[in-house]
Formats: structure tokens, sequence, C-alpha cells
């Protein structure tokens, strides 16, 4: 029991923690005390607050100030036009208060940023003896930086104004969306000798992704007037006068879409940061978080003034192009395209200045005047002009009925625009306009005075330029609208938006990148954003085609068209009145108009017959007719060609060929003579002149070789040209053709120049030409020895002459040893030796064979002074040599003094003579010889090294050179020179001097470079400087590093210092330093060491701790200087929580975008580091249920699950209603509203289920003759309501609503028009069934037939009912338990019923164990209320068993982890899911386990009864299977029947949650045949009458399941047709409700008739056995407790374990005779440990268990006699309802903790 008692708790517990949990989840938001959603209005003029039953609302006008004009609504919001006032109406109660801290939180769109202006300002107006003052409380706003200013009053309220402004311009403001919120906090009390302050603090959150936030103290405290009586107000503030008056100042130029008030409120950082988010759509960069991410964005809300969009499917089929605005400003097409453009495929409408000859452009039907003054809206359109602007250029035009500008936006030049209201004008530049381009242009006018209007001007990417005009745009009387007057050009669309779009807007309405290729293929510069696609660029003759997605022409008489075919055409190309557009998509003429169309054979300008085009413009027979087009009526002759000469005919030759005699009309053509016959013969004229026919020429004769034969053929070698009809030809012999008929000089085959015979076959000057004949061509050869050389090959020279031996011989080739140059065509060669080439003809001193001076012979064949040349001959060159002794020393001599004379220092050869020193000399002076350092020092010579050299010590004067020392010269011995070390001279024989003789610093003492050094720098008169080598590997401690080069950009630089971003160590004297990146420095050196460097060692965000990058990221950007940026790749199946998901691709369409975020209508999860998101769709919102109220003034329409209306829906734009009755469609007069809108909107109330809508119509909807049939509800849009959680947009197109008592929903029409008597009956018998159910428990009896009753309606409605119109009223019972019950999740809600039965069950257990323990002592009613409660259980598990297992796996198909609720409603469902699988296994474990227990018992007392069997396993056999038949035939599969119960309704429950009706019930059906077929062979339960009503059920539910496909499909709710159906579902229902109710009625009441009562007092002892001796309770001392470990019966009829222990059971010994007694109450013992146990088996005695076998049998033979009751509390029976097994001898004498 205290088991029992404990499961039911913790069940009750958890579902009542789960709603604490949401309670929590919910206190943790922030409640405002006032609310206004400005987008959304309650009526034309106002909107309620949210809170506080919508008091107080927010008016458009000024409430008492009198200030300013009225604002207005929009689509967005209010707008506010520079002198705009809107404010609340007192009283406002305490939702404003300012006497306690408070916040203010508000959307707002800002037009004019430049300007001082408040915001959101409170007041309080102040009536006195001198008029009324206004006291300014505070004022929320900005300054012209755009900073935020918050003014607060130090004065009373009402003690007149003293402002001070806050600085609060930190948070800075921007034009478009700003997020604001401000809180002000009291600190400290304000009195004469204590201060106070308030504190200010805002947040402020741009459109354009700025964050600002600041605080101020301002230095007093605001109270507020206990009348609350202060108003709050939007658009400026006011100042007061004298005498109270007072102006309008600082006034705002905007959009205010929603404020919220927090009195006694300050929120936090992370509370106002809460009130918006980034995670929008494509539009704008913060949204409000209502719906589902990305959220809408605010600017996706606007509505339009017009809106036109021109693209046209096919053909237009109206004259008329429609504003989809909601306003109706259609726009008028003229029918033949005279002056209004033409439509273009793909494209839009096509305006064309040069068609027609005027301009063309669109206009409207009628006035297209507001009906009340908007002067701030915004004009984009997308244009392709197709030539360059210029004035006069319209794009947009309102204008009166005198034609006089109200608005107009047109071109003033190539590269500016022209915007004009009401005759101001404002020119701006939009630059160079790129024709055949799409362009995007777009104005916004926004009002900011009462006169003044700001223009400003976006076109394409050019940044948006404004300009303020002195006026404003308003209509008077008739306004039309004209669209593209004089504009040449594309236009694809034009919307006129309700507000002013600032340049952030415009700029998020079309991209420059990612654009992808339009719809013929091509590609572009821009796109619209909402496509992402480039717009069709083809020409206006072109469609696109499907096809090979390309431009392809349209059919010739179309002027734009849709497609290749005649009957495609959008307009014609002929010019209006000729041809006509008549609606049938092609272009026609009519017949003899003179126009040949594709659909005439002729047309010949009349319509008579017989003159060869008929009267349908056919051709006649025997006749041709040409020449017709679209400019020229045809001409029609009859036949010519047949070959026969007619009298009209000049000739018939058989054909209809030109240029053969007879010409296609059958005229002798000039030339020819033809003959008279038929067929003509003709032939052309030889010698007449003319060259007609098969002539080849014909030169007016026929003489012969004069080039033209006398059978006119061109003789051979001629050329004969000019000849033609008209004129005769001209024949000249060919020149150039290799053949010469002596008419020319020449004719060599060519007509080139230079070659002999010239282009004229004339021989040139200096050539003769022979040989030529008619057959061979002349050779033409150059003259030799004229004087003139043509510089052929055949000539090398010609100096005029034939004489040899002068350089040119006498066949003009050049001779050897000579050169020939100046020849030309009109000068002679002169010819010369050639010197240098080392041959001599005489001519010549000299020839070395080069031109070389200095060498003896000079380069113009001249000897050299100083030289001899001899030996040159014809064939070998000179050899010339240096004269010894003249002198003259050209370097080839060591000295020259001039003589041959030796031992004077040069001897007779030139050679320098020991011991002397001898001048060089030069080729004009001789040398000087002197004895002199010879190697013998004298006392003349500072030194003698034995030479004459300067640089080693001893100079040629033998002078010790500086920097040296010499030592060892004598008289007979030469000195040795060294040059000295560390002097700090260097003269090249050291390696180093750097002034010292210290080693260590490069130079070593011996003047050596030391390893690791260079010296440099070194002369005679410097020291060398040393430094350390860098880049040779060796770090001497002076350079920062060494890597062993010189390169940069790897660690060490090539001066060595360290590089940024690298680290270098390692180096000494004898080892390189080794140079590594550093990681996590923020600079990405690029050495392919690390891929990546984003300024962190921290993993996980792209770039890992050891620089390398992450799986499922790509970093870049990095460099030398900056981070890389890593950013996670999209479309590769790995989710690093960056994107919302990533399925593995960039497709759209599968629920990821492209750019993976998760699509409308979509879920996507299981998304992780290493595996990608599965996306599927999300179950849609759909219309179950439409009815009328009683009374037929409330149509109410219900829904599959929780759903939320949008904040854009409204009564025009989202349903529209429709009447059908006997005065015909739409002829009743009705109203309709939705005057809750605004609470279906809110989101704060978390979805409803219904919908109702106000409903009035003038006729009687009941009983009258004229009563409508059925009302339609058309849902134009289905996007405007949506699934709450999961933000899935409805499916229903269409609803049918039937008046009340006509429909089978209502309560008149539930079951197709039965009496509400049957309804009432059906619910008072299940109420009863319920009632008869509960009696019968508390006497002990089952309540399984009334589960059962439950079980089948369960069936019914809790599957079909998703996807099925199917008659409801029945299903109420369920709805009233789920309005009692909480509705925290989704979970919770569906399964209400259950949980209240469950909480029904929880209190009355509670209630039985208070008076069991109050009664403890009264065994009876103990027993009574635990028997009560054992048969409730079972039946409440069947009942449960079926709602849970639906709703549980429904809700595992669509989990959702999108909020708190969602989440734990998700988890609960997959936690009962997977409980109701376990629960099958349970319960077929519990039959097993039941099966064996009933065995061993039948085994060991054959004798026993089912009911004493079910008995001894109390808590199987009288509580999980208490009704469930142990009858042989098909024992113990009956046993099993709760398990197969199961199975089935988990199959069904996953049958349900599919949607597919069809499979639905088809295998509803299949499942349901099955289990009917198993409870007819099984029959399970005990009692006859509960298998009965199975079977009855099993049945019902079978044929209405097969009338359940009456019902098929219900997306469009259809009733019409299925009435009669509906009548028969309803009677099977009720006739099974009524069957039911008696199964249970009758059940119980006989039970309660035969037996009063099954609580009757047990006794504590067991009857005495009919035998001589009596028995004696041996009771085993208890060691386990757990119903868990009895696992069976031994042979002793002992309870054993699972380990094999021996379990306290009761044995019955037989006492010997002088020991006899009766049986006493035994105590149970406290539990011993096993070891005493087995001792205490060991000393049992040989006899006593022989004893103990032959009482059992004795046993068995009298039990049968014994009251099978008094087993309930006997001593043999352990308590298993518990958990227990311990002997329960004496219920009094148990402990309390051990008791049931």
């Amino acid at each position: 029991m205290r088991k029992d008692l404990t499961y039911t708790l913790a069940i009750n517990l958890k579902g009542y923690l789960l709603l604490i949990l949401y309670i929590l989840n919910l206190s943790n938001c922030q409640t405002p005390t006032a609310e206004w959603l400005l987008d959304t209005p309650n009526t034309a003029t106002s909107v309620n607050n949210q809170y506080n039953g919508g008091s107080p609302a927010i008016f458009t006008d000024s409430n008492t100030l009198g200030l300013g004009a009225n604002s207005r609504f929009i689509g967005n919001g209010i707008q506010y036009e520079g002198n705009h006032f809107s404010c609340t109406h007192t009283p406002h109660g305490n939702t404003i208060d300012n006497d306690v801290n408070f916040s203010v939180e508000f959307w707002t769109y800002i037009n004019v940023l430049n300007i001082n202006s408040q915001i959101l300002c409170k007041f309080y107006r102040n009536g006195g003896l001198l008029g009324a003052t206004v006291n300014e409380r505070f004022c929320i706003g900005f300054n012209t930086g755009g900073g935020m200013i918050a003014r607060m009053n130090r004065n009373n309220y009402n003690s007149g104004s003293n402002v001070q402004s806050n600085d609060l311009t930190g948070c800075q403001y921007a034009e478009g969306w700003n997020h604001v919120t401000v809180t002000f906090t009291k600190s400290g009390t304000c009195g004469f000798l204590s201060a106070c302050n308030t504190n200010i603090a805002c947040y402020v959150q741009t459109d354009s992704g700025l964050v600002t936030t600041d605080t101020a103290t301002f230095n007093d405290q605001i109270n507020d007037d206990p009348s609350n009586g202060a108003f709050l107000c939007v658009g400026a503030t006011t100042s007061n006068g004298f005498l109270g008056g007072y102006g309008i100042t600082d006034e705002f130029t905007g959009i205010m879409n929603q404020i919220r008030y927090y009195t006694g409120t300050v929120l936090t950082a992370s509370q106002a940061a809460a009130g918006y988010s980034t995670n929008c759509q494509s539009y704008c960069k913060i949204c409000q978080p209502v719906g589902t991410a990305p959220y809408q964005c605010i600017q996706q809300q606007s509505k339009y003034l017009q809106k036109y969009d021109f693209i046209l499917p096919t053909y237009p089929v109206t004259m008329i192009h429609s504003d989809t605005s909601g306003y109706g400003f259609n726009l008028q097409v003229n029918s033949n395209f005279a002056f209004t453009p033409a439509y273009a495929h793909n494209q839009g409408l096509f305006f064309d200045t040069t068609f027609g000859a005027q301009n063309q452009y669109l206009y409207s039907t009628g006035s297209t005047a507001q009906a009340a003054e908007k002067n701030t809206f915004t004009i984009e359109t997308w244009i392709r002009p197709t030539s360059a602007p210029a004035a006069g250029m319209n794009l947009f035009e309102k204008e009166s009925a005198t034609n006089t500008d109200y608005i107009a936006r047109r071109f003033s030049s190539a590269t500016q625009m022209q915007l004009v209201i009401n005759g101001q004008t404002a020119t701006l530049t939009i630059g160079a306009v790129t024709l055949n381009q799409w362009s995007y242009v777009a104005i916004h006018v926004v009002q900011t005075t009462g006169s003044q209007s700001q223009i400003c001007l976006k076109f394409n990417s050019v940044a948006m330029t404004c300009s303020t005009v002195n006026a404003v745009f308003a209509e008077s009387g008739t306004s039309k609208t004209q669209i593209g007057d004089g504009f040449r050009g594309f236009m694809k669309s034009l919307w006129i938006y309700d507000y002013a779009k600032e340049e952030l807007d415009m700029a998020k309405t079309f991209k420059t990148t990612g654009c992808t290729n339009n719809v013929n293929g091509n590609t572009c510069v821009r796109c619209p954003l909402e496509t992402g696609q480039c717009i069709s660029d083809c020409n206006s003759n072109q469609y696109v085609n499907s096809t090979t997605n390309g431009c392809t022409d349209c059919y010739a008489s179309c002027r734009t068209c849709w497609a290749a075919y005649y009957d495609n055409c959008y307009s014609c190309i002929k010019t209006p009145g000729t041809w006509v557009f008549d609606y049938i998509k092609k272009c026609s003429s009519t017949c003899g108009d003179g126009i040949k169309d594709d659909y005439e054979s002729c047309d010949d300008a009349n319509t008579k017959n017989g003159d060869g085009c008929s009267s349908t413009c056919a051709t006649e027979s025997g006749f041709s007719c040409f020449g017709g087009s679209f400019n020229k009526a045809d001409t029609c002759r009859s036949q010519c060609g047949n070959g026969i000469k007619a009298s009209t005919e000049a000739c018939d030759d058989g054909n209809n060929k030109r240029g053969d005699g007879c010409d296609s009309q059958c005229n002798i053509e000039t030339g020819f003579t033809c003959t008279t016959g038929s067929p003509s013969v003709c032939s052309s004229t030889c010698g007449d002149g003319r060259r007609v026919g098969s002539e080849q020429c014909d030169d007016t004769n026929i003489v012969n070789n004069d080039g033209c034969s006398p059978t006119c053929t061109i003789n051979t070698g001629y050329n004969c040209t000019g000849g033609s009809v008209n004129s005769k030809d001209t024949c000249q012999e060919i020149c150039g053709d290799g053949k010469d008929y002596a008419k020319y000089g020449c004719d060599d085959g060519n007509t080139v120049n230079n070659d002999g015979c010239d282009q004229n076959c004339r021989i040139e000057v200096g050539y003769t030409c022979t040989g030529g004949s008619s057959a061979v061509k002349d050779t033409c050869s150059e003259i030799c020895g004229d004087g003139r050389n043509f510089k052929l090959v055949a000539n090398q020279c010609d100096d005029g002459n034939n004489i040899n031996g002068d350089g040119c011989s006498s066949t003009c080739q050049i001779e050897s040893g000579y050169y020939c140059v100046g020849g030309s065509k009109y000068t002679k060669d002169k010819c010369q030796e050639t010197c240098g080439d080392g041959l001599n003809f005489g001519a010549r001193q000299c020839d070395d064979g080069n031109l070389i001076n200095g060498d003896g012979c000079h380069s113009d064949c001249t000897i050299e002074i100083g030289f001899a040349c001899s030996g040159g001959t014809t064939t070998g060159p000179d050899t010339c040599s240096e004269v010894c002794g003249d002198g003259r020393n050209f370097g080839t001599s060591a000295c020259d003094d001039g003589n041959s004379n030796n031992g004077d220092g040069c001897d007779e050869n030139c050679i320098i003579e020991f011991g002397f020193l001898c001048s060089k000399g030069d080729p004009y002076t001789k040398s000087v010889c002197k004895q002199f350092c010879n190697g013998r020092r004298t006392f003349a010579e500072m030194c003698d090294d034995g030479n004459i050299l300067t640089g080693d010590g001893c100079d040629e004067c033998c002078h010790r050179e500086v920097g040296f020392t010499c030592t060892g010269g004598t008289p007979t011995t030469a000195d040795t020179c060294i040059e000295t070390c560390g002097d700090g001279r260097k003269l090249n024989h050291l390696e180093c001097d750097d002034g010292n003789l210290i080693s260590g610093d490069g130079c070593s003492s011996k003047c050596a470079v030391e390893q690791g050094w260079q010296c440099t720098g070194g002369t005679v008169f410097t020291p060398d400087i040393c430094s350390e080598i860098c880049g040779d590997g060796k770090n001497l401690g002076i350079y920062q590093c060494d890597d062993g080069n010189v390169a940069n950009n790897d660690g060490c630089s090539s001066n060595c210092q360290v590089e940024k971003g690298f680290s270098c160590k390692g180096g000494n004297a004898t080892k390189a330093d080794t140079c590594y990146e550093i990681c996590g420095d923020g600079k990405n050196m690029g050495t392919f060491i690390y891929q990546c460097d984003d300024g962190n060692t921290v993993s996980g965000d792209g770039c890992a701790k050891d620089c390398t990058i992450e799986a499922g990221f790509e970093c870049a950007q990095g460099n030398f200087y900056t981070p890389d940026l890593c950013s996670e790749i999209c479309g590769d199946g790995l989710n690093y929580g960056k994107f919302q998901c990533d399925d593995g691709n960039n497709q759209d369409g599968d629920g990821c975008t492209a750019y993976c975020s998760i699509e409308d209508g979509y879920k996507c999860a299981g998304g992780s580091k290493t595996s990608a998101d599965f996306c599927f769709t999300l179950s849609n919102p759909s219309i179950t249920e439409a009815y009328f109220s009683k009374n037929n003034k409330e149509i109410t329409l219900v829904f599959n699950e929780t759903i939320l209306m949008q904040s854009s829906w409204n009564l025009t734009n989202a349903w529209s209603l429709e009447m059908f009755g006997p005065l015909g469609r739409n002829n009743y007069v009705f109203t309709w509203n939705v005057t809750q809108a605004a609470r279906y909107k809110n989101p704060l109330f978390q979805g409803f289920k219904s919908i109702i809508i106000d409903f009035d119509c003038e006729q009687q909807l009941f009983g009258n003759k004229n009563k409508i049939d059925r009302v339609v509800i058309n849902i134009n849009d289905r996007q405007y309501i949506r699934s709450y959680l999961q933000r899935a947009k409805m499916i229903n197109t269409s609803a049918i609503v039937y008046p009340y008592g006509q429909d089978d929903v209502s309560i008149a029409g539930a079951t197709t028009g039965l009496p509400e008597l049957v309804d009432t009956l059906t619910y008072s018998l299940i109420y009863a069934s319920y009632g008869v159910g509960f009696v019968g428990a508390m006497f002990g009896y089952s309540m399984m037939d009334v589960w059962l009753m439950m079980q089948g309606l369960q069936q019914v409605f809790l599957f079909p009912v998703s996807n099925l119109y199917v008659p409801s009223s029945l299903t109420t019972i369920f709805q009233i338990s789920m309005q009692r019950c909480p509705r925290s999740t989704a979970f919770l809600d569906n399964s209400a019923d259950v949980l209240t039965i469950l909480v029904y069950f929880f209190v009355f257990s509670m209630i039985a164990e208070i008076i069991r323990m109050g009664f403890e002592e009264n065994k009876s009613l103990n027993n009574s209320l635990q028997r009560v409660k054992s048969s409730m259980l079972p039946g409440y598990i069947s009942f449960a068993y079926c709602k849970i297992a639906f709703n549980s796996h429904l809700n595992m198909r669509n989990l959702n982890f999108e909020s708190n609720s969602s989440t734990v409603s998700s988890l609960m469902a997959m936690g009962f899911g997977a409980l109701c699988w376990v629960y099958i296994l349970y319960t077929a474990f519990q039959a097993f386990k039941f099966y064996r227990e009933v065995k061993l018992l039948k085994r060991r007392d054959p004798p026993l009864s089912n009911e004493q069997m079910r008995d001894l396993t109390y808590f199987r056999g009288n509580v999980l299977f208490q009704e469930y038949s142990m009858d042989p035939s098909f024992y113990p599969v009956s046993l099993f029947y709760p398990s197969i119960l199961m199975f089935k309704l988990l199959v069904v429950s996953l049958l349900a949650v599919s949607f597919d009706t069809q499979a639905q019930l088809t295998g509803y059906l299949i499942i349901n045949l099955l289990n009917l077929t198993a409870v007819l062979l099984v029959m399970p339960f005990e009692v006859r009458l509960l298998n009965a009503q199975l079977i009855f059920n099993e049945m019902a539910v079978f044929v209405i399941y097969m009338q359940a496909h009456m019902f098929i499909p219900k997306t469009l709710i259809q009733i019409t047709d299925f009435r009669q159906y509906a009548k028969q579902f309803q009677m099977i229902i009720v006739f099974m409700v009524g069957v039911n109710a008696c199964f249970v009625i009758f059940s119980k009441v006989t039970q309660i008739v035969k037996c009063k009562s099954v609580a009757r007092s047990k006794p504590n002892q067991l009857p005495i056995l009919p035998t001589e001796q009596t028995k004696k309770v041996q009771i085993k001392p208890l060691t386990i407790n757990t119903v868990r470990d009895f696992d069976t019966l031994n042979d002793n009829g002992e309870m054993l374990t699972s380990r094999g222990l021996l379990q306290p059971s009761v044995r019955f010994d037989t006492p010997s005779s002088d020991n006899k007694q009766t049986i006493k109450s035994a105590i149970a013992q406290p539990s011993k440990p096993i070891s005493q146990l087995i001792d205490q088996k060991k000393k049992e005695s040989a006899q006593s268990r022989i004893n103990q076998q032959s009482q059992k049998k004795k046993i068995a033979q009298n039990k049968s006699q014994v009251d099978p009751s008094s087993y309930y509390d006997s001593e043999y029976i352990s308590d298993f309802s518990s958990g227990e097994k311990n002997a329960d001898l004496s219920y009094k004498s148990t402990p309390k903790n051990r008791r049931r």
C-alpha cells in the first residue's frame, strides 16, 4: 500500500512540478503595465492597451492640447509627419505612473534625424484662473546629431515647467527602425536636508546593426498627479507661454510601431536585449522576436497605396490592369494598344514612343485620390530604358482633371531626374543610366512640417540624395494616375508604399551579387532581393523560350508575344486602325484592304472574284498573285509558264524562269527572239551588241580573233567585259597569262613589276625579254655592263663595263677580294679592294686579315709607325712586327732605348737587363734605364727587395712603403718586407687590420678574419671594420637571430632581426637559429606552417588552438597585419551552431535554404559537429469545424492545433465572405468582423484553437423563405493564420458554414437535424456510466466495463478527427476535461482528460488512506478500500494507455525545442512514448509470471479453484488480471490479451500520426478486423457480459471506420453532400454509447443486488480441518521483503527467491498426541541473517519433514471446504499488492510499518 501511494504521489508530483517550472519560466519575462500595438488599431482612430482592460487607449489626436494635426494609421504603425500628435485619453489608472521606478520600451522608424525631436512625452494639463497650462513630465527624443536626450521636469506635476535635458547621446539613433529602451530608477528621498536623484539608462539598437547604451543622472525626481490625469503623447512636445498659451516644438517625423510602459519595473540590459532579435529575415538586421525564427521584419508589414505588377503569365483578358493594393485604383489598357504600352513576356510593359508616332502610357479608370490625405509615401519602380533618358520622359504622374500635376516623377536629362509636388520642383542627380539594363529607382516623400516636404531619390546603388520643397502633397477633386508618358523602355512594376522608406530599406530591396541567371539565361548586375533572380531582358518582339531557356522571336504579325505561334500575340506589329488586337490572342486584317497578312493567300485591294484573287483572298485557279506585303496589295495575272502561248502573252516557253528569253510574266526579254509556237523557243542574237542568254560576249560584230568570236564566245587569251542586255562587250588581250599575241611588248605569265616585264606587259629598262608566243610566255633577263644594278640574283654588280679584274667581272659577278657598292637602277657600282680580308692584291700597303689598329697594319690597310709588314699575297695576309731599337715602344717590348746596344739596360732584343730599371717608354718616347734595386741594399737605399714593384713593402725607388717592415738587406743580400699587423692600415697582404692585436673582435691578433665575421673598409689610411656575418647560420649574440640565410618572411629577416609573428631560438656560435611562426597572435605569415591564425589559441571558432582550420570552417583574409576571419561553411553537413541548419547541400526547397536558414513550414534537427541536420515538414493548421452559434450571430472556426493570427491580418487582405441562398450569390446584405482580432494576434495569450467571427445579416438565417443556404469563408491568403509553435501556415482555402440547425456541428444540427434531446441523452449516458462505475468500484467491483466503453469512444474520436470531417458532439466530455486542466504544454493539453482522471484517482487514494489510518483496526473497511483501488487501477491503465499512446507519438512526430514549454512537452512525449512500448513488455512479463505461479499452485494443490489461485497471487490475480479468463480453452492466451490490445493501440497511433487519411482508415479496418477475430476466438474476460461488450465495441468501431471513408478528404470543408452520411455516422455513435451504457448499468446493478458487499470481516484463525489432530503453524523468519524476489514455490510449499533462498512460508506439522493444541496467531519474527536460517534448517528433524509431507496431503483434501473469502487475510497469504512477502498471520499484531 505504501509503495502504491508513493508511486501515485510521484506521478502527480511530476505533473505539478512541470506546471511550477512553466510558471517560473513565465515569471522570468517582465510583463508591461501598458502595451500598445500601433500597427493593430481597434478603431479607425484608436488602439487599445493590451492590458488593464484596454485602458488607456492611444488616439490619433492630441487629446486636449489642441495642437498640431491628427496622426494616422499605416501598415507599420502610426505615421507622424512633422506636426502630428497621438495621445492617450485619461484616466489611465496606474498603468503609466512615474511616481515609482519605471521603464519605457518602443519601436520607432525615423525619417528626419538632423533636427531636435521629441518622440515620446508625458504631459499634465492643469486648468487655472488664467487658463490651462501644460506641464511636461518627461520626454524621450534626440538632438541634431541623433543622440538621445531625456527631458525631465523638476517642478511638481501642477507647478509649471522647469525642464532639465539629460545627455544620453551615447545612445545613437539612426534613420530607419530603432528599438529603444529607457529606464528611470529613483534614488534617495527628496527633502530639505536630503538629496534625491533619478538614474537614467538607455539601450538603442538600430537596423543598421549599431548597438549603443548610455547612462545619466537627473538630480531630482518627477512625480505624478494623484488623479491619474496625465497622458502620454507621441510626436512632439509643447512649451508654456503667457496666460497658459503654448505651441508645438521639437516635432518628430517618422513612425511609431509599438510602445511598452513598465510601471514599477526597471528593465535590465538583458531584458532590454530580449525585446529584439537579430535572427531576422533578409530585409532587416533587427526584428521583433514573434513567431518562428528567422523572424519577420517590421518592414514586411507595410501596406500599399497603389501597387501594380505588370508581368502577365499569358495574354491580357481584360482591358483593366488591376491595382492589388486593396484600394482598387485600376489602370486602363487600350484594346489595340494605340497609346498604351504593350505587354512584354516576363518583363512587364514595353513603352515605345516610336510606335504609332505617339507617346504611350497607362491611365487610371477613375479618380485615384486617397480618401484621407497621405502626405508621406515611397514610390518604387523597376525600369529598363531602351533609349537615353531625356526631358519629358515621365515615369509616374498624378494630375488633376485639368492636367495639373499633383506629383510627377520624370527624367530631366540623361543624368538627372525631376520630382514635382504641387508646382514645386526638385532636380536630383542619378548619374549615367545604362541602357537595356534593369534599374531600381525609388523616391520617398515625407512631410516634415505643415508646409514643407523632404524628397529623396535612390537610383540603383547611387547614394540617396534629398531635397526640401515648400509644398505638401495634396489632392483635391479628381486625381488621375498616369504612368510612362514619354518613357521608352520596359517597366516591371510600380509600388507605392504607405510610408517613407529610408536608404537602408531601399538598399535591401535589391542586391548586386549572388543573382541567379534570369529565365532566358543571362546574368545581370542587380536583381530584386525577393526573388534573387535576374529579370528577363529579351527584346520587345521576343519571348522567353522555356525549352531553350533563351529569347525567341515572335510571330511576324506580333509586336509582343508570349510564344512563337500566330495566336500567342500580346500586341500587333501594325499601327492601330489597320490591324486590331481582338482578344483572341492573334492579329488579323480585313480581306480586300490591300494588306496581305500571313493568313491570306493574296489581297488585291478588292473583294471581286475572277481577277485572280477571290473575295476570300484566295488565289484563283489559273492565276498567280504576287507583290503583296504588309504595305502593298497583290498583283494577279493569268498563269504564265504552262507552255501555251496566250494572246496576252508575248511568249510562253513552258516555265517561269527569267533569263531564258521568256520571263516569268511571259514577256520576251531584251536581246532574245522567240518563236510564236507553243511552247515558244527563244534564242539570243550574236553580234547585236547585247549579251544575253548563253552568250559569253557580244562586241557588235562577228569578226574572229578580236577577242569575241563569231559565235559570241571569248577567244583564248582575251577577256571581254561590260556586256549586258543594253551594252556591248569590250575585249582585250589578257596581260600576264603567259601567252604573247604580240599585242604587248612581253608577257612573262604574271603582272609583277621589276622582273623585266611590268604589270602592263611592257619590257622594263635594263632588261631584255625573248621567246614569247601564243603558247609560251616570255623570258626576261637583266642586261650586264649597262651600268644599272637591279639587285637581282643574276647580276651581283654592274660597273658599266664587261672588264675582268676591276672588281666586277664581265658577267657582273663581284670578284674575290673586292666589294662593290652604289649600284641601282640608275647608277653603276663602284668596286674596291677589300681591307682586312687577309688578301693583298697590291693596292694596299698591308692586309693582316683584320681591321684592328695597333697591331702594325692599320684598319685602312696602311703600315703603322714603328712596325714592319711583309708576306702578304692574293692568297695570304701580311705579317707585321714592332721595330726594336727605334726608340718607340708600343707595348710589345719590355723596353726600347733607341739603339741595339747591350749593357745599357735594354739589350738588342729590347729586353731589360738584370740590375737595371728601365722606363717603359711609349710610341713617342724611348725607354730610360738605370742600374737600381738589384737585390743588394746600398747606403742610398732604404730597402732593396730585388724588384721594382710597388705594394710589396719596397717600392720601385727602393723606399720602404708605409705599413711595411723590411729587414735583412745588406750590400750582398736583398730585404724581406712584411705588412705590419695592428697598425690600422690594410695593404691587402693581411686578411684584415682593425688597428689592434686583440682576438675575438672579428680580426685576430694575427690579422686574420675570425670565423663568423667579415671585415671591410680597410685601406692604407683606415682600419677594417669587422661585423658578425648575417645569414651564415652562426649566432654570436650580435644579431637577434641567424637562421643560415638572408631571406625575408621566414622568421629571421635579411638583417637577422626576428620578424613580427615569429619566434627564433637555439642559435649559437656553431648552430643556426630555428624560427617558428607564432600561433594565435593574429598574424598569418603564410609560411604554410599554420593554416590559419585568428588571434587566439581557442578551438571551436574555426581556427584550432594549433592554428589548423577546423572541419566545417573556412578561414581567409589573414596576412602579416590582420588575423584570419573564420566562418562556418554552409552546406557541408556540419552544424556548429552558427547557422540555423546545415543539411549538407546548398539547395532551397528541402527545409534548409542555400544560406542555411530554416524555411517556413519546416523543422530541422540532429545537426552537430559531425552530422548534418535532418529537415522535415511541420504540420499545418487546418479548420476542423465551422459552425454558427444558436442565435446565428457568431461563426466559430475550430482548428486542429493552437494557432496565432498574424499582426498584418485585417478584414480586407486575408478573408472574404460570400452568401448563398434563394436570392442568389452575394445578394444578401450582411456585415462581419473579428472583434477579438487583437487578442488572437497577441502572442502573450499563447495562441488559440478557435476564432469567433461576428456576423449579422438583414435577412433571417433560419425559418425565412429567403434564408441563406450557407456562408463560404474564402481564405484569400493562408499565411495570416499560422501554427503558434511551428509558425506553419494553414492549409485550408475556404470553409463552408451552415446556419444553426442546418449543419453537422452545432448542437441543433450535430446529428443532422436530430433533436437536441438526443445530444443531451448521449452526454447523460456517458456521465451515468461513469457514476455507476464508480459506485460499483466502492463495492469492490471492477470498472473494466466503463473503461471498455471509453476506450471504444477513444478509438472513434482520437484518431480520424484529425483528418476527417466527423461530427464531434460526443467529444464535449473531453473538451470539458481539457478546460479544467492546466494547459502548460501541448502534451499536457492533449492529455488533459487522462491527467484529470489521474488527479481524481490520486485524491480518492489520499482520502482512502486517511480513512484507513483513522480506522486501522477495522480490517473489513481497510480491505474494502484496498479492493476498491485495486479494481480501479487496471481499468484506468487501459483507458489512459490509448490516449497517451496517441498523444506521445503525435508529439514525437513534431518535436519542438524552441521554447521551454515546447521542450518540456517534447521530452514528456518522448518519455511517455518509450514508456508505452516498455509497458507492453512489462504486462507480458507479468502475464508470464502469473501463468507460472498458477501452474505451480496447480501442481502442488490440484483441487484449488481459480478464485483461490487468484487470491494466492493477489497482485497479479486480483489486480492486473482480475477480469481475464482462466478457462482452459484458450488459457494462457487470454492472459496476454492486454499486451495484444496495447500493441494494437500503438500500431493505430503510428497510423494516426501519419496524416495519410486513406492509409489510416485502411489500417484501422485491418487491425480492427484482426482484433475482432482474436476476441471471438479467445473470449479474454472471465465474465461473459464483458466479452459481449468488447465484441460489440470492436464491431461498432469497425462499422464507424467503414462509414468514415465517406468523409475523405477534409482539407476543404464541404458538408452538403455528406449530410446523410453524417446522420448515419451520428446514429451509430449514439447507438454505441447507449448499448455500452446498458452494459455498464446492467452489470453493476446486478452485481450490487446479488451481493450487497464484498467487504466482509475475515477471521483471524483458519477453520479447524476435519482431523483429530490440530496443526501447528511454524513461521520462517523474514529475510527479504520485496515482491520482486518472489519467484516460485518449492514442493514443500515454501517460497523461493531467484537466488534460491527460502522465504517465509506457512508449514503445517502434525504434533504428537501429547502436544495437541489449537492454532494460535503467530507473530512474524524479526529478520535474521541467512546463516542462521541455514542453521535452523539443518536442525529440523527428519521426522518433521515426514510429518509435513503427510499433512500436506490432508490439507489438500480439506482446503476446498474453506470459504474463499477467508483467504483475503489468511496467514497463508503474502500481501502481493503492497509488494511484501511476510506472512500476515495477525493484522493487529503486525507492526504498522509492515501493514498493507
